[in-house]
């Protein structure tokens, strides 16, 4: 069955890789090397990291905020977009131990390179972003996986809900569901996920700290609202 997947992975890449790159191949090309397993960074130093997998900027943020509450100790973030790179780049940047990266494609050789370089001790899973062979990969290596901020779409579930059995199974390697409403918890159990994995935390994005002042800022739109008042 994996490698059927990953021959149907193969063939999407082929079938839609020359139009992403021709749309948008200067965005995409630097980072082909990464997402094949080719160009790593190095591990960070202290033991085991932690991964926290983050797809894009939104999710990146929230990855920054949870990293505030850990205690100490290395983490390796990786993302899918490249602005979310930059993002992550930018929040784990004075974090000691952290190493930033693409995620992987979801198939073997990439998968096997990457997690040989860094050897997760578990993966965090933003808001979701389910890769199959990523979590058999985990589950057989014993890896723990959770999930935090996370959320069923309205149009996610409907698509679940069509492949009940195929959700079943995608979500059995996850053993913590952290989701941001009820509604998502309600949709995660029909689907099949035990209620007892799921718990209710609300959304992670209202927990970023204040961004600082700029009173440059504040005394310009001031001069721009003329005593108006301003929300």
């Amino acid at each position: 069955m994996w490698w059927l997947y990953q021959l149907t992975v193969v063939l999407v890449l082929a079938l839609a890789g020359p139009f992403l790159l021709a749309a948008r191949g200067r965005h995409y090309l630097p980072t082909l090397a990464g997402r094949f397993g080719l160009s790593l960074p190095a591990a960070p130093d202290g033991g085991r990291p932690l991964w926290i997998h983050a797809v894009s900027v939104g999710e990146a943020a929230v990855a920054a905020t949870l990293a505030r509450a850990l205690p100490g100790g290395p983490l390796v973030v990786t993302t899918i977009t490249p602005t979310g790179q930059e993002r992550a780049r930018a929040a784990f940047r004075s974090r000691p131990a952290t190493a930033v990266a693409y995620l992987p494609f979801d198939l073997a050789p990439p998968l096997g390179r990457f997690l040989r370089r860094f050897d997760p001790a578990a993966l965090v899973l933003v808001e979701g972003d389910y890769w199959p062979l990523l979590l058999s990969r985990a589950r057989r290596r014993g890896m723990p996986v959770a999930v935090v901020n996370g959320r069923i779409g309205d149009r996610s579930f409907r698509r679940l809900s069509r492949w009940r059995r195929l959700a079943r199974l995608l979500f059995a390697p996850v053993d913590r569901f952290a989701v941001q409403s009820e509604e998502d918890g309600r949709r995660l159990v029909a689907l099949g996920v035990p209620d007892d994995r799921v718990t209710v935390t609300g959304n992670l994005k209202y927990d970023a700290p204040e961004p600082p002042p700029v009173p440059e800022l504040a005394a310009a739109l001031r001069a721009l609202a003329a005593g108006r008042p301003l929300l």
